[in-house]
């Protein structure tokens, strides 16, 4: 709620303002590659290669600015919530079969990217509530990556090659804040929660031949949450109970 001119709003119940917004992303990458060679040659060879990125960018805010509320007897809620949900399988197979010489090579990778700001605020407003004044800015993002490669080379002389990688970044931003503003209420709640995250990141490499055969499978999980509230400058706050300054955030990691 934004006016560029000075507005007033009175309501006798409460008043609500809410910004939700639920993100998904399912993606799913194959590929598959074969090679047969027999003859006086007998020489074959494969590759097979699979990616996948997968990207959330969100803003999302629910907010007073610039104006003048009132609520004779209920209470003024203002809510931002982001739900953020990314799944990527990629699969690579590379199979190969030659008399003489066979040679195959898969390769599977998967990105996940989370980057989101969700915030709740009053800014440049005088708030009067007969009730409570709630301001809350909440956050959720899971990240799940299942990346997997098979390599077969079958010959007199055979090599097989394979490797899998998955990137997890996940970067929320939550405030929720109230600055600049004139506050009362019987009771204030700001509070910025950040459920942060949920990740998994598996990576599997299977490479066989009759000679030489060699993989690599590796995961990368980086992580970096900011989570703030607060009630900064220049604010009148009168209030029975005054929860200013509330944040959490809770990890979980498998």
């Amino acid at each position: 709620m934004d006016a560029s001119t000075e507005t007033e709003i009175s309501a006798k119940e409460s008043i609500n303002i809410s910004a939700v917004d639920n993100s998904t992303i399912k993606a799913k990458t194959n590929a598959v590659s074969v090679a047969v060679a027999f003859g006086f040659t007998g020489i074959a060879a494969s590759v097979g290669v699979s990616l996948a990125e997968n990207q959330i960018s969100n803003t999302v805010e629910s907010f007073v600015e610039n104006v003048n509320i009132h609520t004779t007897d209920g209470d003024l809620t203002i809510f931002a919530l982001e739900n953020a949900y990314v799944r990527s399988y990629s699969e690579a197979v590379a199979g190969s079969a030659g008399i003489i010489f066979a040679s195959s090579g898969g390769g599977a990778s998967t990105d996940i990217l989370i980057n989101t700001t969700t915030n709740a605020y009053i800014n440049d407003a005088t708030v009067i509530s007969g009730g409570d004044i709630s301001v809350q800015a909440w956050s959720k993002s899971i990240g799940i990556a299942d990346v997997g490669s098979t390599s077969i080379s079958l010959g007199i002389i055979g090599a097989a090659f394979g490797g899998s990688t998955a990137d997890i970044t996940i970067k929320p931003t939550i405030n929720a804040y109230i600055d600049a503003s004139n506050i009362s209420a019987n009771n204030v709640l700001v509070k910025a929660y950040g459920n942060q995250p949920i990740v998994k990141a598996e990576t599997t490499g299977l490479n066989l031949s009759t000679g030489l055969s060699a993989g690599k499978s590796d995961s990368d999980v980086i992580i970096e949450a900011d989570v703030k509230s607060g009630v900064y400058h220049h604010v009148n706050l009168l209030a029975e109970n005054s929860q200013s300054a509330h944040k959490m955030m809770i990890n979980q990691l498998s």
